[in-house]
């Protein structure tokens, strides 16, 4: 039985699509989520998050991605190609177009359980054509594995500002502010924050890292 957790902002269209989900018995609908302040906890029970992104606000899209720590398929994915590509570098790993029948949105759940990939043509064109693109070659360095949460934080990092500043900018706490940069510092395969915003600098990520920049700060 694979749980499924629906995600969206409008309550009737996750009530409709947990009684359509329903009619799988593999499948079992264990909650379905509109409140920022449920998603962890409605992401803990769950094999699939199904994430209705036509409904969802994007902060709201990325504190999915960001809390939660199980395959993800987005529903009626923005049609952007900017937008469908954060998703997928954010950790989105099936995408099922608004206009699709029941059946697919099944067949990506299922596929999504077995950490499998699915997307229609549009989204795997946007996808090849960004992989190929002169900008976004998958360097070793691990800079093109950044979320855009990541990149939001090292940003900040180059400006000079302190764990602490930078969890009062974003609006988050911490030690979530810890975790993002030691998971940049694995990513990036780096040291320190100075070596994390030098490699990013090389990249053209950052432009000139800030002068600013306390080089004594730690990541932990």
């Amino acid at each position: 039985m694979i749980r499924v957790c629906l995600i969206g902002g409008i309550r009737l269209t996750r009530e409709g699509l947990g009684a359509l989900i329903g009619h799988d018995d593999r499948l079992e609908v264990t909650a379905h989520v509109g409140r920022d302040d449920g998603i962890r906890v409605a992401g803990g029970f769950a094999d699939v998050v199904v994430l209705d992104a036509s409904s969802t606000a994007p902060q709201t899209m990325r504190r999915v991605v960001e809390e939660t720590r199980v395959p993800i398929v987005a529903l009626a994915p923005p049609g952007d190609e900017a937008t469908v590509i954060a998703l997928a570098q954010m950790g989105v790993i099936a995408f099922v177009e608004g206009e699709a029948c029941l059946d697919e949105l099944v067949a990506a759940i299922h596929r999504a359980a077995r950490n499998e990939a699915t997307f229609p043509p549009r989204v795997g064109t946007a996808l090849l054509h960004h992989i190929s693109s002169p900008g976004s070659d998958r360097a070793a360095d691990g800079t093109a594995e950044l979320t855009m949460r990541e990149r939001e934080v090292i940003r900040l990092v180059a400006a000079g500002l302190s764990n602490k500043e930078i969890g009062a900018r974003l609006c988050i706490e911490l030690g979530t502010v810890k975790n993002h940069v030691h998971n940049i510092l694995g990513k990036l395969q780096v040291n320190g924050r100075a070596a994390a915003v030098t490699r990013l600098g090389m990249r053209n990520e950052l432009g000139r890292p800030s002068r600013d920049l306390d080089l004594s700060r730690s990541f932990s």
